[in-house]
């Protein structure tokens, strides 16, 4: 039904979008079921990185990376999936790094040199010094 109003049309059109992103791996499960099923896992996966390609969420990781008493960048961001069949919350396993590499001159990332977070560690520059741009790239 092409039928559908705001916002249930753009939250449908990001379900879409995982689907085409993901078509050939959710095309070769037959059963509809587990297809169903890893469709949500992947558009939990697709939020979540939709999340740290967030102006918002980068600054505050470098703001949090210099924290000297925090042991993490904030915030973390956790995948998961509520099977109501079950009643359990299942937490995915996923390696955003890897994705966050392959993405970072795409979305303009934010990359943190070993020279920058030795830096920010010992408090020689501000987290606000630290530009939000690829890897590679200069001023």
């Amino acid at each position: 039904d092409r039928d559908h109003l705001p916002p249930l049309e753009n939250w449908l059109r990001n379900i879409r979008d995982v689907y085409r992103l993901h078509r050939v791996e959710l095309n070769a499960i037959k059963d509809a079921e587990a297809r169903h099923r890893r469709l949500v896992e992947l558009n939990v996966i697709e939020q979540c990185i939709n999340l740290f390609k967030t102006g918002v969420v980068q600054r505050h990781r470098i703001d949090t990376y210099a924290d000297p008493v925090l042991p993490f960048s904030t915030p973390r961001i956790h995948p998961c999936v509520y099977d109501p069949k079950d009643g359990l919350l299942k937490e995915l396993k996923i390696d955003f790094k890897s994705y966050l590499n392959e993405f970072r001159d795409i979305y303009d990332l934010y990359h943190l040199t070993d020279d920058v977070k030795e830096q920010l560690r010992t408090q020689k520059i501000k987290p606000d010094d630290v530009l939000v741009r690829p890897a590679g790239t200069s001023s």
